[in-house]
């Protein structure tokens, strides 16, 4: 099944189809919790349009909860946490909703009982689901053109993500083998009559060498007849959410499509930035409050509230990022800059409440008004760290090319960043972000950062 684009991210079909599936359970659901409690004799307009909004708030919470991300799949205590918040979250908004639109039909009980009956019909078809992911039968089938250390790559990723079933390595004369020599198609037929005898979807270019060496007739051939023809980069960025450093070329970023950045996005997005930074001060401004009463009981009133420190915005500017202060005063009296770490001494008894909760990150509203930040984009680094990560990683001034961000695609996607390795992880995430983002992506991750939020995903 193929991978579809929709607002800048890639969705497997699959979890295109469970979204699908499970926002009919959430409607499904209502019809009969009130048939069986008798409280609505037949379908009627108001009633499924309370049935809608109950289904798509459901499904929505859970998007926001990461139950459509295949990490979250390991284990059931993970499933069964997020899907208990999901569901209390849809009973606030629900709630929220049902205040300003009266004419919602559903009492309190139904909500309750169709709550309950969704749980059990979502439980069932994510059971099904996951049997038919690990076994292989919703993957769809490609092969590899080539047989190296690229084709090796490409071979671990299907193996991590299970959407693709590799079906054969076709061989490029010069290239040595590092793959499963049973799997190399040492066979006398040509490269599309091989993907048409094994209805394959894709064929993927993983070469080393390219010139004079790719069987262009028969990727030609392919193309003819509807099979698609990917090379490595673009099949790392649609399977990972994010651009391999190690495959990435200059000349493959040139020639790749999005890097749309122009003025109307650029007007949008201010647009947003001021209208949400504006309104979620408003709605935080009792936890801000609170937070400020922590810090002075626990420092004294002499002690700073606020944390302010250099970070590296757009085109390389320095600007003064706003915190509240988490770390004693005399974190780092020697003037060294240090990477958070696990358990970090430096932090105090409320800096761990607050970090964990991302709170300390609430000033930052302050840069996001000012023109400094936005509300998603590559989280900003201190310039210490950046002149020493621009001499040992590839591509890294590349994220500079738009303004940082409270949230990103990388913080969605990676842990916390503590060192130059995590770093490269995360400017993978973050190249793939300013290469595909658009607004309706910035959304998407404004929603799913709930997650990160209510769990403390990545905090330090």
């Amino acid at each position: 099944m193929p991978t579809i684009r929709i607002a800048g991210q890639y969705f497997r079909a699959p979890f295109i189809f469970l979204f699908g599936a499970e926002l009919t359970f959430g409607v499904f659901s209502v019809y009969l919790a009130t048939a069986w409690l008798k409280t609505e004799a037949a379908l009627s307009e108001p009633w499924l349009w309370s049935a809608g909004v109950f289904g798509g708030t459901m499904t929505l919470s859970m998007a926001a909860m990461g139950l459509y991300q295949t990490g979250v799949w390991d284990g059931v205590i993970s499933y069964l946490s997020r899907l208990i918040v999901a569901l209390f979250g849809t009973a606030v908004i629900f709630a929220v909703v049902s205040h300003w639109m009266p004419n919602l039909t559903i009492d309190r009980v139904v909500v309750a009982t169709a709550a309950g009956i969704a749980v059990a019909f979502i439980t069932l078809d994510r059971f099904i689901f996951r049997r038919l992911v690990d076994s292989g039968a919703l993957a769809r089938k490609i092969i590899v053109l080539g047989t190296g250390a690229k084709a090796r790559t490409i071979h671990q990723i299907a193996q991590q993500t299970k959407s693709v079933d590799i079906v054969w390595f076709f061989p490029v004369a010069g290239e040595s083998a590092d793959v499963e020599s049973e799997r190399i198609a040492y066979l006398p037929i040509g490269l599309s009559e091989l993907a048409e005898q094994y209805n394959c979807e894709e064929i993927v270019i993983a070469t080393g060498e390219r010139r004079n060496t790719l069987p262009m007739a028969e990727l030609l051939a392919c193309r003819a007849r509807g099979i698609a023809v990917t090379d490595e980069n673009s099949f790392v960025e649609k399977e990972t959410g994010k651009i391999s450093l190690d495959l990435l070329t200059p000349g493959w970023l040139v020639g790749s499509g999005g890097f749309r950045y122009g003025t109307r996005a650029r007007m949008l997005r201010r647009g947003f930035d001021l209208l949400a930074a504006g309104s979620l001060l408003v709605f935080a401004a009792p936890v801000m409050a609170v937070t400020v009463i922590a810090i002075l009981f626990e420092s004294g009133f002499a002690a700073p509230i606020l944390y302010r420190q250099k970070r590296v915005g757009e085109n390389g500017e320095l600007f003064e990022i706003f915190k509240f202060r988490s770390m004693y005063t005399d974190a780092e009296s020697d003037g060294r800059a240090r990477w958070a770490k696990t358990n970090d001494t430096r932090i105090t008894r409320v800096g761990k409440w607050i970090r964990r909760s991302r709170i300390d990150e609430l000033p930052q509203l302050l840069n996001v008004l000012t023109g400094e930040m936005s509300f998603v984009g590559p989280r900003p680094e201190r310039p210490e760290f950046v002149q020493e990560l621009e001499k040992v990683i590839p591509f890294y001034a590349e994220r500079h090319c738009m303004k940082p961000g409270l949230t990103g695609w990388a913080q969605l996607r990676y842990a916390y960043g503590a060192s130059q390795d995590d770093a490269a992880q995360k400017l993978q995430y973050d190249l793939y972000y300013i290469k595909n983002h658009s607004f309706l992506m910035d959304l998407l991750i404004l929603v799913q950062t709930a997650e990160v939020v209510v769990f403390g995903r990545g905090a330090r």
